[in-house]
């Protein structure tokens, strides 16, 4: 189970990654081609969001994100004590 959610992580990571890229494209390119100076606020900021709603909206809305669906993880939460686990499909 530990290597499967490791790998789910690393998937996740790809596409956080890929969505970074995205919009630093369009960042850049609103700023004519210039290259966002480091450090800029906004910029982080922007960033910051982007990762978080990427989890936000996928535990949300399906209680898994593109790499626990891969690789067969769901979130599940025990109505009793309100806590959070992590459950293998394939083991289940």
């Amino acid at each position: 189970m530990f290597f499967r959610t490791i790998a789910a992580l690393m998937y996740d990571l790809m596409i956080i990654t890929a969505l970074g890229f995205f919009f630093a494209a369009i960042a850049v390119s609103v700023n004519h081609g210039e290259a966002i100076p480091a450090a800029t606020r906004w910029f982080q900021g922007v960033l910051v969001l982007i990762i978080f709603s990427y989890f936000y909206f996928s535990l949300r809305k399906g209680g898994q994100t593109i790499g626990m669906r891969a690789w067969h993880l769901c979130l599940t939460r025990d109505p009793q004590s309100k806590k959070m686990s992590l459950l293998s499909g394939r083991n289940t």
